[in-house]
Parts: C-alpha cells; sequence; structure tokens
C-alpha cells in the first residue's frame, strides 16, 4: 500500500474491474495518470478501460452535501471504457458499464483499515463527449466512483 488513498482506491478498483472478467477487452484495465490513448502506437490496445485521478478532492461539509460528512474527503476517480468506434460492439460495452456501475454501488474497497466507509459511483455521458481524451473519435464512456475516507486526525 502507498501512502496515498487516492492511489490506493484506484488500486482497489483495478483489482475489482478485473475480476468481472469482462471480454474482449484486448488493452485490459490500466491506471494512468491522465485518460489517454496513442493512435500512432496503438497503445493501449483498444477496447481497455482507463483508471485516473478526477477533477478535485470532495471535502466533507457539514450540510451533507454530495454525501459526505464533515470529517471526511472524497477522491473521484474516473473508469472510462475507451474502444474504436463499432456499433457491433456497443452491446457489449454497455453491458461492461451496467456491471462496472453495479460493483461500484456500495463496493467495499478493502480499505477500511484506512478509513474507506462508502464509494459513490456516479456515471457520466453514456458516450462521452470527445474532449474528455482528445481530437480523435473514439468511443468513450465514463463513470466517476469516488471512495469516502474519514480523515485522520493527527
Amino acid at each position: 500500500m502507498s501512502d496515498t488513498n487516492h492511489y490506493d482506491a484506484m488500486t482497489a478498483i483495478k483489482g475489482i474491474i478485473d475480476g468481472l472478467s469482462l471480454s474482449p477487452l484486448a488493452g485490459g484495465v490500466v491506471i494512468q495518470e491522465v485518460v489517454d490513448y496513442n493512435r500512432d502506437t496503438n497503445t493501449p490496445c483498444l477496447d481497455f478501460i482507463s483508471i485516473s485521478p478526477f477533477t478535485t478532492e470532495r471535502i466533507g461539509d457539514p450540510n451533507g452535501q454530495e454525501n459526505i460528512q464533515e470529517d471526511a474527503t472524497g477522491f473521484p476517480i474516473l473508469i472510462a471504457i475507451i474502444g474504436a468506434p463499432d456499433a457491433t460492439k456497443l452491446a457489449t460495452r454497455l453491458s461492461w458499464r451496467r456491471q462496472i456501475l453495479s460493483r461500484m454501488r456500495n463496493t467495499d474497497l478493502g480499505l477500511g483499515a484506512q478509513g474507506c466507509y462508502q464509494v459513490v459511483p456516479t456515471p457520466l455521458d453514456i458516450v462521452t463527449r470527445q474532449d474528455l481524451v482528445g481530437p480523435r473519435k473514439l468511443f468513450v464512456s465514463a463513470i466517476v466512483a469516488t471512495p469516502i475516507f474519514e480523515n485522520q486526525r493527527p
């Protein structure tokens, strides 16, 4: 384990998605700093699932906004299904999305000792706008999973 809840949560989510045995997923499930596909080198292979940090941390709110308690922090993680446009694969990709979304609901990341008490999944567009991965024509379907950790007191 690292000393960062955000990275540990990304690694745990990767393990959960790997455990779903989604196929055919030629490029596998990869952790990336930024969602990326290099068309020049075809890496990672299409189709693949990218797991990366997303936006900013969610700090707890005493008014209960965003399902985060006052003394907690949420770490948004983008889970993006990426593939070449191919209508014959749409049903498969939508099935992957449903399975991932279903698995992220109330899941246990195995990080309870680090204070993780909940994961809040938020579906993004079923077919995401292209600016998420640049000006390439790719199929992208994304979900944000936000693991919530109690803040540790010194």
